[in-house]
């Protein structure tokens, strides 16, 4: 079971970055910006991702401010896809995080 948690972890994180993608490439705005916007910002959230809430981080936060990162993080992946009108697809991003933190917090496997 709690190796089923992690791997939903893993696709939980893959689909935030896909909406800050998605964000990024619905923006009204030229394509030179949209394409920056679509590729640099998953590639930013990555990068400060694997800083502080990657398993092999070497400044991993501690427990109670990790999950409130993988909060922030997976509230900002729900909201824009609610904003972009994809409301089915923020209720089921936001409903499964919160699962897998309560399972990770329980199973301090934070």
């Amino acid at each position: 079971m709690k190796s089923a948690n992690l791997a939903l972890a893993f696709v939980l994180e893959l689909a935030v970055l896909a909406a800050v993608a998605y964000s990024g490439y619905r923006l009204d705005a030229g394509v030179a910006v949209r394409a920056v916007a679509a590729i640099g910002a998953p590639v930013l959230l990555a990068l400060v991702w694997e800083l502080v809430a990657a398993p092999t981080a070497k400044r991993r936060l501690p427990p109670v401010p990790l999950v409130g990162f993988k909060l922030c993080v997976f509230a900002l992946g729900a909201g824009l896809l609610w904003a972009a009108g994809r409301h089915w697809l923020a209720a089921v991003l936001a409903a499964a995080a919160l699962v897998n933190l309560g399972l990770s917090v329980a199973w301090r496997n934070v």
